[in-house]
């Protein structure tokens, strides 16, 4: 992404990536590159065991510049919960660890492993974390999550009725969310072509199927989005 001082921002990849200095833990980086090609390493996470625990965040999943020019994200792992974060970094490099995800026993947070995040027209954050759809209502180090969505599961066939696995989403200009789904409504989980689009309404928190990918794959399959609105109206993905 592009910010308003000029310079591009990027994070590394959402996954495990060992330390160059020390293969024992794992390293996650934001990048800066200036438009003369000039790249540095903008913001370092903290190094973390193989247990992915760590004070910031992991496998960064989302980058995105905010309405006041500052740069938010998720990651994926981290945290002191191991299970991913939400935070903020100004173009001076301050750091701001506006959620960490956690577990209690067999329970999680609602949206752990964000999967991607935008900022909405309302100001306040929604993501995914495959599972379900989460608004983030920004407060500092205190920031409330709320799940809006869950995708649903039955248990006799083994699949989830309007898809799963949503692992992007933007907003667009009608106000409602667009999402890629790596799994079709009623398949089987891990079975299969795979993929859809859909659309959330904030408003009525209701989800609708737009588009299964042709399960011959003619289509494409496990689409990767995010989705983008044209000029025209349509989105392209």
């Amino acid at each position: 992404v592009q910010a308003g001082d000029g310079n591009f921002y990027s994070p590394s990849l959402p996954t495990y990536v060992a330390c160059g200095t020390d293969p024992t833990h794992i390293c996650s980086y934001i990048y800066k590159m200036t438009p003369a090609g000039t790249a540095s390493v903008f913001y370092a996470f903290q190094p973390a065991p193989n247990a992915t625990v760590n004070a910031d965040g992991l496998a960064p999943t989302a980058l995105i510049v905010g309405t006041d020019g500052n740069l938010y994200g998720a990651c994926k792992y981290g945290g002191l919960g191991g299970v991913g974060t939400i935070f903020e970094i100004s173009l001076k490099g301050d750091f701001t660890l506006m959620k960490t995800f956690t577990t209690n026993g067999n329970a999680l947070d609602p949206g752990y492993q964000p999967l991607d995040l935008v900022q909405g027209n309302d100001g306040n954050f929604y993501f995914t974390n495959g599972i379900g759809i989460y608004e983030l209502i920004p407060s500092g180090t205190s920031s409330t999550v709320t799940t809006l969505y869950t995708f649903p599961f039955d248990v006799n066939s083994s699949t989830f009725s309007d898809g799963f696995n949503a692992n992007s989403m933007v907003q667009g200009s009608d106000g409602n969310f667009y999402l890629t789904l790596l799994q079709a409504p009623n398949t089987v989980q891990g079975q299969g072509t795979q993929g859809a689009i859909a659309k959330f309404n904030p408003a009525t928190k209701a989800l609708t199927v737009m588009h299964p990918l042709n399960p011959d794959g003619s289509e494409g399959d496990h689409p990767d989005g995010p989705l983008l609105e044209a000029s025209d109206g349509a989105f392209y993905g």
